[in-house]
């Protein structure tokens, strides 16, 4: 796969360059040149393999990595996720079926698997980062349809926000042809990322990290005019604004809920003393999150919650 900057989508880089540093000479992050898509039976013989076999794919489509599921499975397990109910119609993504209890531990044994097949430096890059999350997210569907989810109704998920990347993945997930509806992000107070979803300007005198992801987004749904015209104000501190159809493009498919901490807090005995599950911290967020996003909607559609964390960590 071929990729270009948020800056410049003329020079084409190889994904070794992706691996090497979060940004270009130019400023502007690492972006696929075209995003691939699974068409129908493409996606139905993924979602008919193993953990291995659908991640080892998918980093091969990034990185041509040469990986084997093997590799793969001896890296991190052959089951290192697990689908549990929560009621309601929400299912819940366990990401963190290891023995540290995270989906980072997880991250952490792919990127090491990389290095070791790669033989060159490589740096836990962003887009590494987003490449790691949209190829699980690929074997975490494939274990819900495994499971008997009906992915036809493409259920929407719920994730924490303040963390972009996961919001970012999702959408690039969903722009492969992943079976994904709305991507529903839990944030917490005085929250940038719901500025620029539901009302379309950003500050951009917060977290680099935040700024980047949001700058990758804006080039991947309104362009390369539109990522430089971010980076030219967040250079200057200043508050970017799009036009209303700008705005109403950008946010397609996306919700942000404001969660206040001790919101998130009060979820977690609730939802244990109705339904029986104990939600993560980090869980309790985007749950939070997704009862808002049901109460403003009226939907009750299926809907998955991804969690990064084990309970109590």
């Amino acid at each position: 796969m071929l990729y270009v900057t948020t800056r410049d989508k003329i020079d084409a880089f190889t994904a070794p360059r992706t691996l090497q540093s979060d940004r270009a000479a130019d400023g502007g992050v690492y972006a696929p040149f075209q995003i691939p898509h699974y068409n129908d039976a493409a996606l139905s013989q993924l979602m008919g393999q193993s953990f291995g076999e659908v991640v080892a794919q998918m980093l091969n489509l990034f990185f041509a990595c040469g990986l084997t599921p093997w590799d793969v499975d001896t890296a991190v397990g052959k089951n290192p996720l697990k689908v549990a109910g929560i009621g309601n119609r929400i299912s819940a993504l366990q990401l963190w079926q290891n023995l540290e209890g995270s989906y980072g531990n997880l991250e952490k044994s792919l990127f090491n698997l990389l290095c070791r097949v790669n033989q060159y430096p490589m740096e836990r890059t962003s887009w590494l980062k987003i490449s790691i999350r949209i190829s699980i997210l690929f074997a975490a569907f494939a274990l819900l349809h495994e499971s008997g989810a009906d992915l036809s109704q493409k259920p929407d998920v719920a994730v924490r926000g303040d963390d972009f990347s996961l919001p970012v993945s999702l959408w690039y997930a969903r722009k492969m042809g992943l079976p994904i509806g709305n991507i529903i992000c839990g944030c917490r107070e005085d929250s940038q990322i719901r500025e620029l979803i539901h009302l379309g300007e950003m500050k951009t005198d917060v977290d680099e990290r935040i700024l980047d992801e949001a700058e990758r987004l804006i080039f991947s749904v309104l362009g390369l005019e539109e990522s430089v015209r971010f980076a030219k104000i967040r250079e200057n501190k200043g508050v970017f604004k799009l036009l209303p159809e700008e705005g109403k493009e950008l946010s397609m498919g996306l919700f942000c809920g404001v969660i206040s901490a001790s919101r998130a807090q009060e979820m977690i005995p609730r939802v244990r003393s109705t339904n029986g599950y104990t939600l993560a911290r980090d869980a309790s967020v985007a749950y939070a999150a997704l009862m808002d996003y049901r109460a403003t909607t009226g939907s009750n559609h299926p809907s998955v919650l991804l969690e990064d964390f084990a309970p109590g960590i």
